[in-house]
């Protein structure tokens, strides 16, 4: 099976070898069980792209696009997401432990069964997106800044500081407000 971490070490020796920036573009690839750190990824294209028990840590990612992702059982500890969009996205029981997400689109993506532990989500769009929490409760210290959640043409807009385990508590009934 081919490597995630092999496809970008290519990528970094064309960079080098072409003296310019290229993007790194993935489609149609499945990824399991490896780690990656320490990398800087600007510009990022992934597309049906399945990503199992990958840990991320110290990634970087401005600008990027993932459209029909899935991120199943991944460490996404220190990522850092600036101006990127996520497309028809599936978050299933990942970690997203000290993540940082400034100017994100999620449109129509899953969240599910995930932790989010000192998670910052600042001026962030969730379209048609569904979170649904933990049974560990792993909101400790997540907090979510001028941001808006919408479903269709119904929308709340968030501004100041707010907790995510105060957004998805069931007396808030969140959910109702888009049926």
């Amino acid at each position: 099976m081919e490597k995630l971490i092999e496809l970008i070490t290519e990528l970094n020796f064309k960079k080098v070898a072409a003296k310019k920036f290229i993007t790194f573009r993935v489609m149609d690839k499945n990824f399991e069980e490896e780690i990656l750190s320490d990398l800087n990824l600007p510009n990022s294209m992934l597309s049906n792209v399945k990503l199992d028990k990958i840990e991320f840590k110290n990634l970087d990612l401005v600008l990027s696009s993932f459209d029909n992702c899935s991120f199943k059982n991944c460490y996404l500890g220190n990522l850092s997401c600036i101006n990127c969009q996520f497309k028809n996205c599936q978050f299933i029981e990942s970690n997203f432990r000290d993540a940082d997400f400034s100017k994100v689109m999620f449109t129509s993506c899953k969240f599910l069964k995930n932790s989010f532990v000192e998670t910052y989500f600042e001026s962030c769009k969730f379209i048609d997106t569904a979170i649904e929490k933990s049974d560990t409760y792993d909101l400790i210290q997540t907090a979510i800044v001028d941001s808006t959640f919408g479903k269709s043409d119904k929308s709340i807009t968030f501004n100041g500081d707010f907790s995510l385990i105060d957004i998805l508590l069931p007396s808030n009934k969140i959910d109702e407000l888009f049926d």
